[in-house]
């Protein structure tokens, strides 16, 4: 898959193996808002309320990205201070139980047509990088926006059908008895 493309194997095209595991690869960044990323995080910023519809924010285009691996990283160009987003389009083909996944060394809120689905908040205690939630979806393109800060890059969010079958594992959140048992030694072994 995605390890193999990135690796060089021959034949395995980079982003239609990222696109092939539910990862979304076409960005729209705006950002920063605020200076002051852990505190101005609380705070929502003109780009959240209208997903991220507008071309400029405070005379600061819209930049358009493609990550082919799905990781989404700020570019050098771009301050890494205060609180950035970032929307994506995608399309299901059919309505159903959807996996929404987020991978992540920091903190994002994820935001789905508009309602918020998933927080990670790693701003003052460690938590897994990994956080999911399953999501009923229609048919038809749903908007994912994503509201980060610095700390948090790269990140990647994926879209997928859930598991099924006997080699299914249930989903350990951020605050799962599994996930706070894996968490644990981290201050004794860092």
């Amino acid at each position: 898959g995605v390890a193999s493309a990135a690796d060089g194997v021959l034949g395995i095209s980079l982003l239609q193996a990222a696109r092939d595991s539910g990862r979304l690869t076409d960005w729209r960044l705006a950002g920063p808002f605020g200076r002051f990323s852990n505190v101005d995080f609380e705070r929502p910023w003109p780009a959240e309320p209208d997903q991220l519809a507008q071309a400029a924010y405070d005379g600061r285009a819209v930049e358009r990205f493609r990550f082919a691996d799905g990781n989404v990283v700020l570019p050098d160009y771009f301050d890494h201070v205060g609180v950035f987003y970032a929307a994506a389009e995608v399309t299901v083909a059919n309505a159903g139980v959807y996996l929404l996944r987020a991978e992540t060394p920091g903190s994002l809120e994820v935001f789905l047509d508009g309602a918020r689905v998933l927080t990670h908040d790693a701003r003052f205690r460690d938590l897994p990088e990994v956080a999911e939630v399953k999501l009923p979806l229609a048919a038809g393109a749903h908007r994912v926006l994503v509201k980060f800060i610095p700390a948090g890059t790269p990140f990647q969010v994926a879209l997928r059908p859930p598991p099924s079958g006997p080699q299914a594992q249930p989903a350990a959140s951020a605050f799962s008895p599994a996930a706070r048992y894996l968490a644990a030694p981290r201050p004794y072994t860092q």
